[in-house]
């Protein structure tokens, strides 16, 4: 684009930063944070091997300040566009072998997806499936219908809750898949595990798990 014509693009209609609500001009390569945001989102990530039954997990970022209004954005503020720029940071700092054949998103509740529209997992997962090239399987987990939300469970109530909120399709075959399940929000690991026990239990070979940022107060 011509740039005396994006300088008075962006004097009548400047990006705003999606944290702090200020204007973002051009020479910024980034649409959705400003500069002074983007330096404050922690790039502490959180790895973990052999996390039982997760062959590991891994999330690059830490899920406070920035990057926690960022989230809440894409999670409850229909902000789905952000999927693709949360896609690059996940891919960018992914420190593993791509050694999976699929990506599994964690399902959304029904209600929770028909009020949003979308599932921020799935968005999520499908981003890295299309840098990655590998398939995202929407259909092999469920969220059951009248499953309640984790966020305000503890620790204990989560993982009772999330045992009774999936579901594994039994139609479907992973025996043998290498599967890497996607969250958003890795707290304590309830759904990721119960997740994966069950694709386990479905014959799958190995299931690891990417969230793309994790909760620094409740994580171990």
């Amino acid at each position: 684009m011509n740039l005396f014509l994006q300088k008075t693009l962006d004097i009548f209609f400047p990006a705003t930063c999606h944290v702090c609500q200020k204007d973002i001009f051009s020479g910024w390569a980034n649409a959705f944070v400003c500069p002074s945001c983007f330096s404050q989102i922690h790039g502490e990530t959180f790895t973990k091997v052999n996390l039982d039954p997760l062959q590991y997990l891994f999330s690059p970022f830490s899920f406070e300040g920035p990057m926690r209004s960022l989230v809440h954005a894409f999670k409850y503020g229909g902000k789905d566009y952000l999927g693709t720029l949360f896609g690059s940071f996940c891919a960018e700092r992914f420190p593993f072998d791509k050694g999976f054949d699929s990506l599994v998103p964690i399902p959304t509740s029904y209600w929770k997806g028909w009020c949003r529209g979308y599932n921020p997992a799935e968005l999520l997962a499908v981003e890295l499936g299309e840098r990655w090239h590998k398939p995202v399987k929407t259909k092999w987990l469920h969220r059951n219908l009248f499953s309640i939300s984790q966020t305000h469970l503890n620790r204990k109530k989560r993982m009772t809750n999330a045992c009774k909120s999936y579901s594994f399709e039994g139609t479907v075959s992973v025996k043998g898949q290498r599967i890497l399940l996607v969250d958003d929000v890795f707290t304590t690991g309830a759904t990721l595990k119960v997740c994966a026990e069950l694709l386990l239990k479905g014959g799958a070979k190995w299931v690891a798990g990417c969230t793309l940022a994790f909760d620094p107060l409740k994580t171990d």
